[in-house]
């Protein structure tokens, strides 16, 4: 469902899905996961998420953490979801996709993108280490530079979502009831093996008894990892769970060490393929 509208054409409503599983704006960091054996990335958890029903849901920790996420929920009156559309709009996040990657930098450096559904279509806009300036954007040609630039004041806006929006804010910021969780983990030590962690990192990390079932046979492993396994829980597991977990926590399981992630379903997710 898009809401009725003269998409883009002067100062008229900008069209956009209206139902509360259909994202209008999303923004996400694939950065890998810290300190992971590289072929294990960290699940996806967007920063924020516009809804057709203006939720906007936001994973407010100053960083993103790798063991667990949370969100917060603000509602937006339609006014409040324009002025974001605006803002997007402007910042030349309509239109065809585009890639504005430094020129340099870490290779394990985080991806922003941003994905706009808009007038019908959706676009996306990513850049790879959207933070280095300088020695880091030598070379580019001035459209890229430009669009890094535009990029990183929009999502700066995002601090102060409040102030963006106004009087718009119908309700929020406030924590975001989940319905499940989903929940993935590997092995990072196995007492009869070596790998794929070295002792000494496990030693830097507490270690506490895992509360659910043994997670050696628990959940469906990932087609494209099938070391690392997930599965949904809600109701008493999910509470339990989600108030055990921490950052800087191993667990052990059947005596063998897991590193474990959760985080919330979100509207638009119904399964652990949306998240790992």
């Amino acid at each position: 469902v898009l809401a009725v509208a003269c998409a883009g054409m002067g100062d008229g409503p900008i069209e956009h899905p209206t139902r509360r599983d259909q994202v209008i704006l999303r923004v996400e960091s694939g950065t890998v996961g810290l300190m992971h054996p590289m072929e294990v990335m960290n699940p996806s958890s967007p920063m924020l998420t516009l809804y057709g029903d203006g939720r906007l849901v936001v994973d407010e920790a100053e960083e993103q953490s790798s063991f667990v996420t949370r969100f917060t929920v603000a509602r937006l009156s339609e006014e409040g979801v324009q002025r974001l559309l605006r803002e997007a709009v402007q910042a030349g996040l309509q239109g065809e996709d585009r890639r504005l990657d430094a020129s340099s930098g870490d290779a394990d450096g985080g991806t922003i993108s941003v994905t706009l559904v808009s007038s019908g279509a959706t676009h996306v806009t990513s850049a790879w280490n959207l933070d280095g300036t300088g020695e880091e954007e030598e070379g580019l040609d001035g459209e890229t530079l430009q669009g890094r630039e535009a990029l990183r004041g929009f999502l700066a806006k995002f601090d102060d979502v409040a102030g963006l929006v106004g009087e718009d804010m119908r309700s929020g910021p406030e924590p975001f009831e989940p319905g499940p969780w989903a929940v993935v983990w590997a092995a990072v030590r196995d007492p009869e093996q070596d790998g794929p962690w070295p002792r000494e990192l496990i030693a830097e990390f507490r270690v506490r008894p895992w509360p659910l079932a043994p997670l050696a046979e628990w959940g469906e492993p990932l087609a494209n990892v099938p070391t690392i396994r997930c599965t949904l829980i809600e109701g008493e597991d999910a509470e339990r769970l989600s108030s055990d977990l921490e950052d800087d926590t191993f667990w052990q399981s059947d005596g063998v060490v897991y590193y474990v992630y959760a985080r919330p379903l979100l509207p638009d997710e119904d399964r652990c393929s949306d998240v790992a």
